[in-house]
């Protein structure tokens, strides 16, 4: 899995993200289609919801599908070679890096300024 995990999921807006780690939490993705029962593919959790709801996800399948990781992240996640549990580990890890990336840009920002002596 090593890289495959950040490859796809880093691209996921903060929202979705957290949104997709909470429903793993409790049991809620779907497996072997975007949507099923009211619960979303892990993918699925980074598109646009009109595009998901209306079914009209055949264009994106399309372009999705033509990449390597998310071919491979697929095949793994409806063979039930992935399990929750350990996407939503590499999930948990990638989210700890970006608040730490965001904690140590917040940083720099709000440190005061040393004034060079004159």
């Amino acid at each position: 899995m090593n890289a495959l995990i950040p490859a796809i999921f880093s691209r996921f807006r903060d929202l979705n993200l957290i949104t997709l780690i909470q429903n793993l939490r409790l049991g809620r993705a779907a497996r072997g289609d975007w949507l099923v029962n009211g619960n979303l593919c892990p993918l699925a959790h980074g598109l646009p919801d009109s595009q998901v709801a209306a079914g009209a996800c055949d264009d994106l399948v399309d372009a999705l599908c033509g990449n390597a990781p998310v071919r491979q992240f697929l095949t793994m996640w409806d063979g039930e070679l992935l399990s929750d549990a350990d996407l939503l580990t590499e999930l948990c890890i990638l989210w700890r890096e970006r608040r730490d990336d965001a904690d140590a840009v917040q940083g720099v920002l709000t440190a005061p300024l040393e004034v060079a002596a004159a």
